[in-house]
């Protein structure tokens, strides 16, 4: 586990182990959200299509999945 301490300024060391493999860089925006049990640190890269890329990793979704759901919609419109 790495820890962090804040500053007096509310200022946070994000570790160089995470700045290297999110790309944090200086300059960079971050997104806080509160989740109601803690805090997630989010970066935002200035391109969409990158910052987008892998999100669906790990689950079910697929494009024949996407087009039998709308199939389902497009019947129930009816």
């Amino acid at each position: 586990m790495i820890t962090s301490s804040v500053s007096t300024k509310g200022q946070l060391v994000i570790p160089s182990k995470f700045r290297k493999k999110y790309g944090i860089k200086p300059h960079s925006i971050v997104k806080w959200i509160d989740t109601g049990q803690g805090l997630m640190l989010i970066p935002l890269t200035g391109d969409p299509v990158t910052s987008s890329r892998g999100m669906l990793k790990g689950t079910k979704v697929s494009t024949r999945s996407l087009l039998e759901a709308r199939r389902q919609d497009k019947i129930l419109e009816e």
